[in-house]
């Protein structure tokens, strides 16, 4: 049953707010998904706060225009399916990826990040970046660096102070 123009409207309303709240967007080319393997993928995103929703292409080209978000507009030919990561801009390229990995049929097209379109290798390229908590532990280790440094050099002094005395102790012995 094809949908009334406020059922349009009202979806063209939604995918605005989605992208107005998202924080990175991968398309995909879906074609040849099975339908139990879509399920599968919608499972392991929402793990990571993404949302995986198949458009028609029509509604999206009208929701990107109404959210000045320019795209190359040859990727709209084929069936798209857009993943929403609004916690990272990496949860939504390095879900579709890890997918994409076992399963040849789906294809990463491209994405928005921070509003601008980026080409399918750069989504491949920034599925490959650590995740902010994996930043945010190497932070955290390089600030901790000088000061686990310092408390080794101190205990090296005092052990080698430790080792002379018992040193000198047992000569007399």
């Amino acid at each position: 049953m094809p949908k009334t123009r406020e059922q349009k409207e009202k979806l063209i309303e939604e995918i605005k707010n989605s992208l107005e709240k998202a924080k990175g967007v991968v398309f995909v080319d879906y074609k040849g998904l099975s339908v139990k393997d879509t399920e599968i993928l919608r499972k392991s995103l929402q793990k990571s706060g993404v949302t995986y929703a198949v458009t028609k292409n029509s509604l999206f080209k009208i929701a990107l225009n109404q959210s000045n978000i320019k795209i190359d507009e040859s990727i709209m030919d084929r069936p798209l399916a857009v993943a929403f990561g609004y916690e990272d801009e990496v949860s939504a390229a390095k879900g579709i990826a890890n997918f994409a990995k076992t399963n040849e049929s789906l294809e990463i097209v491209g994405g928005i990040l921070e509003k601008d379109y980026i080409e399918q290798d750069k989504v491949i390229q920034l599925a490959s970046l650590p995740t902010k908590d994996q930043l945010y532990v190497k932070f955290l280790s390089v600030l901790s660096a000088p000061s686990r440094n310092l408390v080794g050099v101190m205990q090296g002094n005092l052990r080698g102070l430790i080792y002379i005395l018992n040193a000198k102790t047992q000569a007399k012995a």
